[in-house]
């Protein structure tokens, strides 16, 4: 399975910014562009879609010149054209952080609910981040992975460079 940015993965992943953002409008101009509406719905879009377009911002400048080629028994990294194989024997286990609302089908209140990413932990210290624009369901993209300890972490905000963590 080939992991990469494209424009279907990067839609999906900001669907709800957009929706969010359309029903904000359209709220403000169905009460004519009221200031207290405007007020109203300018904190609803910072605490509901502002944090998904931090998140989705980080996601790119994390992954942007990357691809992931997931088999069964490794996970090879393009990056910047230099491939680097990693196998089974080479990689810990891998850690997906994501909203309670992405393990269960429950609908998301807020835009950030849908960025999730994954970290595959090496054994030789290293990390691989792998996010949401690179595939629609991290989690579901490594899964065929064999023999690899696995384990989902539920979180609201899933900033990869708050996660930062070696293990």
């Amino acid at each position: 399975m080939i992991l990469k940015f494209n424009l279907k993965n990067h839609f999906e992943a900001a669907l709800s910014i957009l929706l969010l953002s359309l029903g904000y409008f359209i709220l403000i101009a169905l009460f004519k562009f009221d200031i207290g509406i405007i007020m109203i719905v300018s904190i609803a879009f910072s605490l509901f879609v502002l944090p998904g377009i931090y998140l989705h911002i980080e996601y790119w400048l994390i992954n942007k010149n990357e691809k992931y080629i997931i088999e069964q028994d490794s996970v090879t990294q393009i990056k910047n054209d230099i491939k680097e194989a990693y196998y089974l024997n080479d990689i810990k286990k891998v850690v997906v952080y994501g909203s309670a609302t992405l393990f269960k089908p429950w609908p998301h209140l807020s835009a950030m609910e849908q960025y999730h990413f994954a970290r595959v932990f090496l054994k030789n210290g290293e990390a691989l981040t792998i996010t949401c624009l690179l595939t629609p369901r991290v989690d579901k993209s490594l899964e065929i992975l064999k023999g690899v300890a696995f384990k989902k972490k539920k979180g609201l905000f899933n900033s990869a460079l708050l996660f930062n963590q070696k293990v």
